[in-house]
């Protein structure tokens, strides 16, 4: 039997023994469990936990300590509660320090009725293996309200269940720090959940999963906090990979808790891998109930059921959504559901890469982006969206805008490159909820390019709807590979009294009215007039709000002489010639405020 070794170190009064690493250890010799102490006594032989309570015990008689667990094949048959109020670290040898169980209880737990938030616990380098678990649905290992709790290289093998709750491999909740760290998880219902008021889940490996892949979270809504605390914290998921997972849920979610009456926290998921490979996932992202969330760097590749970011939502106030530099490519299984559907205030959505494929879809998807928001932002992104014949999407970025008079909303388009094979009702829309009063929008949509598989690809490029006037209107190096069904551009408002100030390349001809109140003036405006043969002027009435700081007149044939411009009023202006043409010359022209 091999004792735990001591070793000497030389001090100025010679050398002495002094305990290096360990308080206690756990192994296992010819089919027996044994614990003992760092002098080599033995206080532990055969108990139903392997002898793991009793390590637990021992450290806590004296506040702690750290218990190392020998390689070697374990075969607990009841749980190893831990005590509070202690420091306690569990590690082993890797991958040849081996839990094996199949039964319905956890294999570590705590959970005490009136914690102290001073526990600390640390779980590193061992394997659990409850393949042969069958249809036992178990937690493995739980720990709640610690005041600091760390998985690191552990791994968990499971049989995969459909359980919707209770079969969780490393599940922490109300936490003042939680970190999950290079760990691996197979087969569970639910693969780690990790809460704390700081909770991060780091390098993770996680493989088939029903619910959910990796969670992170923070104090919710009805838990208990300890002293000094409010609701919320901050949730880190980063740089893990989920393959199947979220079969039945989500693959990767920062989640504080549905019902609530506001949002708390920022949720930060960066550098992640989420893809299905052999299975399908019903929602590959989800936030809930976040104040601030950001999104960057992630790869999202396979196939869904339902959506990519599917119930991005807060409730009460959330503030602040950044969905940036990811790699989308995925194929929708039947879903009629919005890529992403978030009601941030304020939602930027930039410099990513989208390819998504409609499949077995049988109804049309209303949005593709359903924004509710006061200020959004869609920048430089590339979007290829391709649909089955006879499916239409009703609006391609959607921003339902909302706000007051003192908080003016903001949508700005500017610079995506869009494909999109199939139909399409409008692409950008910005459309007041009549609940509010918006009476001061800005509108920027600007050099985007949409193109399609055909020329009638899309009814109207640009809507606004408001309830107000529209401070600010500004379109402008859109282009289309072909001319909509209707118009380019559809404007609408509910009061005489209303108006749409706009600032666009978009000729008259392509503006729509589509109300017997709307009334939009320009401040951008073009077209062509005639100088006719024999005349030397011709006046433009050039249709703006405002009288031109700019006019730039193209003759479209070899003019007779000096052309130039006059008499620039609120209404018109004047083209002069110099020499009266012999034959019609045509002009075109440009005026904006």
């Amino acid at each position: 039997m091999q004792q735990l070794p001591y070793y000497p170190f030389n001090v100025r009064s010679g050398p002495v023994r002094r305990k290096l690493t360990y308080d206690a250890v756990v192994y296992t010799e010819d089919g027996h469990y044994f614990a003992e102490d760092a002098y080599g006594h033995i206080f532990c032989q055969d108990s139903p936990t392997v002898c793991m309570q009793e390590a637990v015990n021992y450290v806590a008689q004296f506040g702690g300590g750290r218990i190392y667990v020998r390689r070697g094949i374990y075969y607990p048959s009841t749980t190893t509660n831990l005590p509070d109020n202690v420091y306690i670290e569990i590690y082993g040898d890797g991958n040849e320090t081996v839990f094996s169980y199949t039964g319905p209880y956890l294999l570590f737990s705590f959970n005490p009725s009136t914690p102290s938030w001073n526990a600390v616990f640390r779980f590193k380098d061992f394997k659990v293996d409850r393949s042969q678990s069958g249809s036992n649905n178990t937690d493995i290992m739980d720990v709640d309200h610690a005041k600091y709790v760390e998985f690191n290289n552990v791994e968990v093998i499971d049989n995969f269940r459909t359980a919707s709750g209770d079969d969780c491999a490393i599940c922490l909740y109300n936490n003042i720090t939680a970190i999950v760290e290079k760990c691996r998880v197979y087969n569970k219902s639910y693969g780690m959940t990790v809460g704390g008021y700081l909770s991060v889940a780091k390098n993770n490996y996680v493989v088939n999963t029903y619910s959910e892949g990796v969670v992170a979270q923070g104090f919710i809504q009805g838990s208990v906090l300890p002293p000094g605390y409010s609701y919320g914290g901050l949730s880190i998921i980063e740089d893990n990979t989920c393959i199947d997972c979220g079969r039945g849920d989500e693959a990767i979610s920062i989640d504080y808790g549905g019902g609530a009456t506001a949002s708390y926290g920022t949720g930060i998921i960066r550098g992640n891998r989420v893809i299905t490979m052999n299975y399908t996932t019903n929602h590959m992202l989800t936030i809930i109930n976040v104040e601030k969330a950001i999104i960057e760097d992630n790869v999202f590749e396979g196939t869904v059921t339902s959506d990519v970011g599917g119930n991005i939502w807060g409730n009460g106030s959330p503030i602040y959504l950044a969905f940036r530099n990811n790699y989308v490519n995925v194929t929708y299984n039947g879903s009629t559901a919005p890529f992403m559907s978030s009601d941030f205030p304020t939602t930027i959505i930039e410099n990513n890469k989208i390819n998504i494929t409609y499949t077995n879809i049988t109804s049309n998807p209303s949005d593709f982006f359903h924004l509710y928001l006061r200020k959004l932002f869609v920048r430089n992104n590339s979007i290829s969206v391709s649909m089955p014949s006879g499916i239409s999407i009703g609006n391609f970025v959607s921003g339902n805008l909302y706000g007051t008079d003192a908080e003016p909303t903001h949508m700005v388009v500017d610079g995506n490159s869009i494909y999109i094979n199939g139909s399409i009702g409008f692409v950008f829309r910005a459309a007041e909820n009549n609940s509010y009063s918006v009476s001061r929008p800005y509108v920027v949509i600007a050099n985007n390019n949409v193109n399609g598989a055909s020329s009638s690809f899309l009814s109207f490029l640009i809507d606004i709807e408001v309830y107000g006037n529209v401070e600010y209107a500004r379109m402008f190096g859109n282009n289309t590979n072909g001319t909509p069904s209707y118009n380019m551009v559809r404007l609408w408002t509910n009061s005489s009294s209303m108006s749409i100030y706009l600032d666009t390349d978009i000729p008259s001809s392509q503006i729509g009215s589509y109300s017997a109140f709307n009334l939009y003036w320009l401040k951008r405006n073009s077209g062509t007039a005639t100088i006719a043969s024999g005349a030397t002027s011709v006046t433009v009435n050039h249709g703006l709000v405002c009288t031109p700081s700019r006019v730039v007149i193209t003759p479209l044939g070899q003019p007779s002489g000096n052309l130039w411009v006059s008499n620039i009023t609120s209404t018109s202006f004047t083209i002069n010639i110099s020499t009266a043409p012999s034959a019609n010359l045509s002009v075109a022209w440009s005026a904006e405020c």
